[in-house]
């Protein structure tokens, strides 16, 4: 993993048809977050981040690759599990620092638990729990 503020420029297809380049901006960690989601459903599956070789071998492959903190080391989703990420689409945020990932998943499961979604719990308002006092 790069550290440093490292970039890499490459062309992006705005929503008006027209081409710019545009610089993915890795940052001072060499890291950027992503923000991946089914393309049919559009849930949001997960929440990773991506090194430029992550980012670069994506791009090639055509399957989700992420750079794992906790393990340090390059992550094909899918590797051991055989849940893989088919990209459909890669997109940048306005300021270049984040990307927007749509998927197919070539599989059961985007979680590691198993579940369909990492966002498998949705958290009850305050008012509402069930929580004695």
């Amino acid at each position: 993993m790069s550290v440093g503020s490292d970039k890499t420029t490459i062309e992006a297809l705005n929503e008006d048809g027209t081409i710019e380049q545009v610089e993915i901006n890795f940052g001072e960690t060499g890291l950027v977050p992503v923000v991946v989601q089914e393309a049919g459903t559009l849930a949001v599956l997960l929440v990773a981040f991506m090194n430029r070789e992550a980012f670069e071998k994506t791009r090639k492959t055509g399957l989700a690759h992420f750079w794992s903190r906790s393990r340090q080391e390059l992550w094909l989703k899918g590797a051991t599990s055989g849940d893989y990420l088919k990209v459909e689409s890669l997109a940048v945020n306005c300021e270049e620092n984040s990307l927007l990932v749509k998927v197919s998943l070539l599989g059961k499961a985007a979680c590691h638990t198993g579940h369909r979604s990492c966002y498998y719990r949705e958290l009850v308002p305050a008012n509402q729990s069930q929580t004695p006092a």
